[in-house]
């Protein structure tokens, strides 16, 4: 209501951005966080003193959408990746937090026993010369009826607009785009790598939450041929403080500091009485007042409603090996290498120190791979982790001798990632209009605000999205 405090319950990014847009148009407001650690995500881990990423992450700061914006308001997060016109905003927003971005060295692959540009998220198809002169064939074999043909329904171009997309899964995509030969080299792999899913299980809308690509198939046809790509590499960005700690530690400190943020601290939910929203504590006593954001689980609010649906998602669990490994110990230099070879473990292994140009004694690798994997492969406990990792390390050459694997530590996220499946799209569905249905007057950011809407740059316009929404409804509330 006007003149009240808005609240926002959550620890996420999303929360942390739209409470200090609130307090720097001078609008008081209340954030409660219900854990200890602000953004866990994003903050990453100490291990043995050192600050590591859970895993690849990256600015974005370019966009192959041209129009770019500042209408925070008109973001839409049901719109697949309309966070990409606001990259330019988002750049100048990290630059405006005091914290520094330099241009990461384009992420690697491993591609028959040897390291090259990656494609998979870079773009780099370049890196085809690199397949065999038999395979190359296939692969054109593959493309000549695809381009031929008059049917386009589901064009990479037709992402965010064709119905078809709405149903189609990756597998259909892919097939349809890049031909039996890239898929079945690529694609499936990697799918099964990184989720534990197949291509088939997976939509084509969302092959990014997957961290795969979906090429234009003129484009896949002129690099299969061997002529220059006209596709723009993706350009990604990394702070220069070493981690991406240091852009949640940027906001924490300004949240804390401005008098016009008030801090509380507990576990709160959403309840309806009297026609309105409100959050309240375990023991029923409202917190806050005000208009409500929630950044939170979808799940924990629709738990409240009714018609909640009993299903649980889908989701995949990831486990992370961490290592800090002297300078002289690295055998090879990139910021992230992408491994399809489902011989190896590890589907993503990534080096901060490299990434945010830094010239240090030690460096702080991370190595992603899917637990349930692991797990069909017999390899369970963290000493087998360990094991597997580090034979990983060396057989990539990432790692020269064993010495350089000494003090690596294993991490576990169970159910980490949601799939993006048709029958999770359609959970999160039913539980959005559930949940907003029961609370109209809610703002939503984070896992409730859109399905597979939850990146860094989502999260960022999301909390933009929230305080700009805000003010132009009620103007500045009383401090």
């Amino acid at each position: 209501m006007r003149g009240e405090r808005p609240t926002i319950a959550g620890n996420g990014i999303g929360g942390l951005v739209a409470a200090l847009a609130l307090a720097e148009r001078g609008t008081a407001v209340t954030l409660v966080n219900p854990t200890p650690v602000w953004a866990p995500h994003f903050r990453g881990t100490i291990v043995d003193g050192n600050r590591f990423d859970y895993g690849m992450v990256f600015f974005e700061f370019t966009s192959f959408n041209a129009s770019q914006s500042t209408d925070f308001a008109g973001y839409e997060p049901a719109i697949r990746n309309d966070s990409g016109r606001f990259t330019q905003a988002i750049a100048r927003y990290v630059s405006s937090l005091g914290v520094a971005a330099v241009p990461a060295p384009t992420p690697s692959m491993w591609l028959f026993g040897g390291s090259h540009e990656d494609f998979l998220i870079a773009n780099r198809l370049e890196s085809l010369t690199a397949v065999n002169q038999s395979c190359r064939n296939m692969m054109a074999a593959d493309l000549e009826p695809i381009l031929a043909s008059a049917d386009k329904h589901l064009h990479p171009s037709r992402k965010a607009s064709s119905r078809s997309f709405d149903s189609a899964t990756l597998e259909e995509a892919s097939l349809a785009n890049h031909g039996a030969t890239f898929h079945e080299m690529f694609m499936e792999p990697f799918a099964g790598k990184v989720l534990n899913a197949s291509t088939a299980q997976l939509l084509g809308r969302y092959h990014r939450a997957a961290w795969l690509p979906l090429f234009y198939p003129e484009t896949l046809a002129r690099c299969v041929a061997g002529q220059p790509s006209k596709l723009q590499p993706t350009a990604f960005h990394y702070p220069a403080g070493g981690s991406f700690g240091v852009l949640v530690d940027a906001l924490v400190e300004r949240v804390l500091a401005h008098p016009a943020i008030r801090v509380e601290s507990g576990p709160v939910s959403l309840v309806r009485r009297e026609g309105r929203s409100l959050l309240v504590d375990p023991g029923g006593n409202q917190v806050g007042s005000g208009s409500i954001a929630w950044t939170g689980s979808q799940e924990v609010v629709a738990a409240g409603c009714r018609g909640n649906p009993e299903e649980s998602a889908d989701r995949a669990s990831i486990g992370f090996c961490f290592l800090a490994t002297p300078a002289a110990e690295l055998g090879r230099t990139f910021s992230t290498l992408l491994i399809p070879d489902p011989g190896l473990l590890p589907y993503r292994i990534s080096n901060q120190t490299v990434s945010a140009g830094m010239d240090a004694e030690s460096l702080l690798l991370s190595a992603e791979f899917n637990l349930d994997v692991a797990r069909k492969l017999g390899i369970e406990s963290d000493e087998e982790i360990r094991r597997a990792v580090s034979q990983s390390l060396l057989e990539l050459g990432v790692i020269r001798t064993e010495r350089g694997l000494v003090g690596m530590k294993v991490a576990r996220r169970p159910d980490a990632i949601p799939l993006p499946t048709a029958q999770n799209a359609a959970l999160h569905a039913i539980r959005q209009e559930i949940i907003r249905r029961e609370h109209p007057d809610v703002g939503w950011i984070g896992p409730s605000s859109g399905f597979a809407s939850t990146s860094l740059n989502d999260q960022i316009i999301q909390g933009l999205k929230f305080a700009d929404t805000y003010h132009l409804a009620n103007g500045p509330s009383t401090p």
